[in-house]
């Protein structure tokens, strides 16, 4: 016999139903009948989310260098950066404040706080 794995969606819930026969496998959509009574109890809790980056302002000084500003609405946010187009991490390098750049390139925000989720990225291109 195969074994077969299936995601079974539940509203925000999906659960991973392990089958040791292919044709007992519940269709897509359906629960087992023992797994609806254990989800009635289940409690789900969505995390509040980061507030994305905002840009400022920004300025250029007589030497080419780029000055940007950039904060976030929500207090005690981590507000880190990339400056090669990669996706932020909670381990990037922090956005000081002012931000200084030469040269050109894609600057990514984004901003982190334990206990919510990250925020949304802000993309800055440099040309």
């Amino acid at each position: 016999m195969r074994s077969k794995q299936m995601l079974v969606r539940c509203g925000l819930l999906a659960v991973l139903v392990m089958s040791a026969d292919v044709s007992a496998a519940p269709a897509p959509g359906l629960l087992l009948p023992g797994l609806a009574s254990g989800l009635a109890s289940l409690e789900v809790t969505q995390m509040a989310q980061v507030k994305t980056p905002k840009l400022d302002a920004w300025a250029v000084d007589w030497n080419g260098r780029i000055w940007l500003w950039i904060s976030c609405a929500t207090p005690g946010a981590k507000i880190v950066r990339t400056l090669d187009g990669a996706t932020p991490q909670s381990y990037s390098p922090v956005c000081k404040r002012p931000l200084i750049l030469t040269g050109r390139g894609t600057l990514k925000v984004r901003a982190f706080k334990t206990g919510m989720l990250p925020s949304n990225i802000l993309v800055i291109r440099i040309r």
